[in-house]
């Protein structure tokens, strides 16, 4: 693979990886820090899993494209990941209600209090996840 790098201008890779804003530059150099490297505090942000999941984009730290995201993108990406993490909580708890009401079926007890309390706690776990992901 022949290098594409050499004649690429700097401001390149000063360049949203996804939306392709451009902060205002001042000597080459972002005046305003309005961008976020993806591969920074990868622990604790996992900037690149979170563009995997939601946008299925792969980003690498070697595929010598921009390595940075605006902070609008940046701000975006939480809220798509934590509402898709929300999303799926949601779809497991209403799966496991279900389950929990066929097993429940031949038991004796009053059927119309049973989903009453059931539901009581699936909407607070669903509250519970939403807080989660907020935070």
């Amino acid at each position: 693979m022949c290098s594409i790098t050499s004649n690429v201008p700097s401001k390149f890779y000063n360049l949203c990886r996804l939306c392709l804003s451009c902060p205002v530059l001042e000597d080459n150099q972002c005046k305003d820090a309005k961008l976020e490297r993806i591969f920074d505090d990868v622990e604790e942000r996992n900037i690149p899993r979170k563009i995997m999941t939601c946008l299925s984009i792969m980003v690498k730290d070697d595929d010598q494209l921009p390595q940075v995201i605006c902070i609008r993108c940046s701000e975006q990406l939480d809220v798509l990941y934590g509402f898709k993490e929300t999303a799926k909580k949601a779809e497991i708890l209403l799966h496991q209600f279900l389950m929990c009401m066929k097993e429940l079926e031949g038991t004796t007890q009053k059927k119309q209090q049973i989903p009453k309390l059931n539901l009581k706690l699936l909407k607070s776990n669903v509250r519970t996840t939403r807080k989660k992901n907020l935070q």
